[in-house]
């Protein structure tokens, strides 16, 4: 719906919907998207506490349709996304309450690009790539276009939006979710020697003692000159994924459609560089857990805040049916939290967050793990196939933000927390269903 004459827009008007989700973008690297920063840090809310249940693909992807943990969803490695429920998902509710839906990217890893996603009226979708890539569209069929990836889906972002307000009094959710700045770290040519500023690292990087850390940490050796590499590389792809999102807005603009907007931007998981000699997602460290997220819908989020509440992906499907006052009869109970409703933000939080990771075998050199995190504090137990627990972390956030020293293996029992606790609330946890759930 369009802004009136006077620019105002009915409060009872329906927000068309927006997401961008990156893939393996930690939380600090938005340094090198000053556009987007414009849009949604300056005209939204920033949470600075944005977290993933679950920091590998398929499986957060999968938290972010149905707003359920992993234990509930049943997608848990990259391998089964077939496990997923598609008839409870924010689209399909979404859908089924009068929503045009459109994907254009990636929809779950390992779904075959031969199948549609449920519930997208329109779709291009792609298993990834950044040149060479190949696409299906519902409306054009195969391409193996020469352009960059990122550029191509900018297009048909733009298009479908075109599309949408051909009914202008219909309400859209449009799910844009680029390959950026996922492996193989390739920039757009134009892009590909950039001035994305100078990393000095942090003290995760330089940890000299990391016996404190399960057997899987302690044999990865990557060094900060690598981790800084990669980082580069990354940031280099994101400037592609700025220029999009400036795009979208423009076109939003230019269509008056910028006001009654919901968007979102977030990734699906972290990615570490060099913190406790490791290059990669799927661990339980802040850099692999943390991601962006950012919220802009002009009028009912505060422009240029920052928010420090946990907030997590499995928060975002209850939260886009409450902002926009749908009310299905669900069919398994979020595990989320409503962090919007059609007047704005909530007051809810998470106290506290629970994360957990099953084995899977893309990283089958990591175990799984659960964990507890809070303001103050992170407890994480580690488990063998059998579930067993093998190894058990507990970092001091206030004194050690970094997590360099594992208070359960310094030597000194003064500082040890309530193991037992601390246990049975993520044995509590990892059964949690609904409003059970932290």
């Amino acid at each position: 719906m369009r802004p009136t004459a006077s620019g105002a827009v009915a409060q009872s008007a329906r927000p068309n919907i927006l997401i961008i989700l990156t893939d393996d973008q930690s939380t600090g690297e938005l340094s090198a998207m000053p556009k987007t920063t414009a849009w949604l840090r300056k005209g939204g809310t920033l949470f600075d506490r944005g977290f993933v249940t679950t920091p590998l693909c398929c499986p957060s992807r999968s938290t972010i349709f149905s707003g359920r943990y992993i234990h509930n969803h049943g997608n848990t490695q990259n391998d089964h996304p077939f496990n997923l429920d598609q008839s409870a998902t924010f689209q399909r509710y979404l859908q089924d309450a009068g929503y045009t839906t459109a994907l254009d990217g990636k929809f779950l890893t390992g779904w075959p690009n031969t199948t549609n996603p449920p519930h997208f009226g329109r779709f291009t979708i792609t298993s990834g790539g950044y040149y060479g890539a190949y696409f299906r569209s519902n409306t054009g069929g195969y391409k193996n276009p020469a352009t960059y990836s990122t550029t191509y889906l900018t297009q048909k972002a733009l298009e479908d939006i075109d599309v949408f307000e051909r009914n202008d009094a219909k309400p859209w959710l449009l799910y844009v979710t680029p390959h950026a700045p996922h492996r193989d770290f390739t920039p757009e040519a134009k892009y590909a020697n950039a001035n994305v500023g100078t990393w000095d690292g942090n003290p995760a990087v330089f940890e000299a003692d990391r016996r404190d850390k399960p057997p899987y940490v302690r044999a990865s050796h990557i060094t900060f000159a690598e981790g800084a590499s990669v980082r580069r590389q990354q940031l280099r792809t994101l400037i592609s994924v700025d220029d999009m999102v400036d795009a979208i807005f423009r076109k939003l603009q230019a269509r008056g459609e910028a006001q009654n907007t919901l968007a979102i931007f977030s990734s699906d998981n972290g990615f570490l560089h060099g913190e406790h000699g490791l290059q990669r997602k799927a661990v339980p460290y802040t850099g692999s857990i943390g991601v962006p997220f950012l919220i802009r819908w002009p009028g009912h989020v505060p422009a240029g805040r920052v928010d420090s509440r946990f907030i997590a992906n499995v928060d975002i499907a209850p939260s886009l049916l409450a902002a926009a006052g749908i009310k299905p009869a669900l069919k398994y109970p979020f595990d989320g939290k409503a962090m919007l409703s059609p007047s704005g933000l909530t007051d809810a939080a998470h106290a506290p967050l629970f994360l957990e990771y099953h084995f899977s075998p893309d990283f089958n050199d990591v175990p799984p793990w659960r964990s507890i995190r809070t303001k103050a504090y992170q407890y994480i137990q580690t488990y063998d196939k059998s579930g067993n627990v093998t190894f058990r972390e507990y970092y001091d956030l206030v004194k050690d933000p970094w997590q360099n020293q594992n208070l359960l293996a310094d030597g000194n029992s003064a500082n040890d927390p309530d193991v037992a606790a601390l246990s049975a609330k993520i044995a509590m946890y990892a059964k949690c269903v609904g409003a059970l759930c932290p």
